[in-house]
């Protein structure tokens, strides 16, 4: 009797309240997704993404660099999918909110639906999506010089020293002479020089050309390329990256000071033993919005003026806005208050913004920096063993394979179901 009187006055007394459990947060739902891709489940990682995308759009306020990685992410599982109906058919129900959207974010997606729209043939709705974000194709070409080894790159070649548009130079196997770009206007915004240039390996290329501004402004150059790239305005050199990856949607972004009217603008690329060579570089604002304003002439350009090397930005300088961001709120992660995510979005970020860049060693060091914070993380050694993938001078390509073997095998004695690490072992064996 006493124990049931007990526990009548226990049961009358209030309960105090259960501590809610909170939703995840942004950070923690495209992490997810993307482990859940690493985990080779493309269709539960896309619908997390795209879910995300959905219910954060049009003002994502202080996660933007969340949903910039989740886009990024995103466009790389469709380009693998290849369910192109519906993947267009989702960007167009999304497109209003995207087109309000910060400029890097609504431009990534703008992109992704550009690359449906071709794959289903319908190339002038590509081409008219794609020329809303700037994209210069319009201009002239000279090439190849001869880039073995990478040693044209370092050269100062005939451009460099001005150069009239009727003028010859020495190049890789004969005698070159500067060409109108065929194909200005590619439905995705790109110059595709392996079609053009002949050969197209081991091989440095100048694309040329004339950007007019209604009045003096500021403006961002948005270049996507998978090689070593130089790239001047107004005879000043303004960016540079000595690259070795994939190229993917709008990778450096250069700033630059256009003049009212004309500014020359010219590009080098320098290629090395890759099969795709090629660009797409757009004019945009600081935010990544296209410049509808600033036209391409490149009927005006008669003569490149002498360019001036050695000026322009490089490194973290040319990183996307959202990498730079996520890289500030790493460096903050260790301090009291710090978020404890940003390592690990930094190192996502990285790898796909850069995948694989062998000429660049932030990918390592960012995913080492994450296993430093979560050593038992399976994401994080797997971010390690795509990071490595980079082809790598002769002499650390051992090395890298055998810290990449490692990285897989940590990651299945964390899990050993962990799909992603058993087909890349297997992959690698059998190669």
């Amino acid at each position: 009797m006493l124990r049931l009187v007990a526990l009548l006055v226990l049961c009358a007394c209030p309960l105090a309240p259960l501590a809610a459990q909170q939703p995840p947060s942004t950070a923690e739902r495209v992490l997810h997704a993307l482990d859940a891709s690493d985990r080779l489940r493309p269709l539960e990682a896309r619908a997390a993404l795209r879910a995300v995308l959905e219910q954060r759009l049009p003002r994502p306020a202080a996660e933007l660099p969340e949903l910039v990685l989740a886009a990024r992410a995103l466009l790389a599982l469709d380009d693998a999918l290849e369910d192109w109906a519906a993947i267009e058919a989702w960007h167009a129900a999304l497109a209003a909110r995207r087109d309000q959207s910060p400029g890097e974010l609504a431009s990534l997606l703008a992109q992704g639906h550009a690359v449906a729209l071709r794959a289903l043939g319908r190339n002038g709705d590509a081409l008219a999506l794609s020329r809303a974000q700037g994209f210069v194709g319009d201009g002239w070409i000279l090439a190849p010089f001869d880039n073995e080894r990478g040693a044209g790159f370092e050269r100062a070649l005939p451009p460099e020293q001005g150069m009239a548009l009727d003028a010859r130079a020495t190049g890789q196997a004969r005698e070159i002479h500067w060409r109108r770009n065929p194909a200005p206007a590619h439905p995705l915004g790109r110059v595709l020089l392996h079609e053009i240039v002949r050969p197209a390996q081991d091989g440095v290329a100048f694309f040329a050309t004339v950007l007019v501004a209604p009045r003096e402004l500021d403006a961002t150059l948005v270049l996507s390329a998978g090689c070593a790239f130089r790239l001047w305005v107004g005879g000043r050199e303004v960016g540079e990256r000595d690259a070795r990856r994939p190229a993917l949607p709008d990778q450096d972004w250069v700033p630059v000071h256009l003049a009212a009217g004309r500014n020359e603008l010219v590009l080098e690329l320098a290629n090395e033993d890759q099969g795709w060579w090629g660009f797409a570089l757009r004019v945009a604002d600081a935010d990544g919005r296209g410049l509808s304003d600033v036209r391409v002439d490149a009927a005006a350009l008669e003569r490149i003026a002498p360019l001036e090397r050695g000026a322009g930005a490089r490194g973290d300088a040319l990183d996307p806005p959202s990498l730079r961001a996520l890289v500030a709120r790493a460096e903050l992660a260790d301090g009291a208050g710090g978020d404890a995510h940003a390592v690990a979005l930094a190192a996502q970020l990285e790898y796909h913004a850069h995948p694989a860049d062998a000429q660049d060693p932030r990918g390592v060091q960012r995913a080492e920096r994450w296993i430093a914070r979560e050593p038992n993380s399976p994401a994080a050694w797997q971010v390690l063993a795509h990071a490595l993938r980079g082809r790598l001078p002769r002499a650390l390509e051992e090395d890298a394979l055998d810290r990449r073997l490692q990285a897989w095998r940590r990651v299945l004695e964390l899990d050993p179901a962990h799909a992603g690490a058993l087909a890349s072992l297997a992959e690698h064996s059998i190669d």
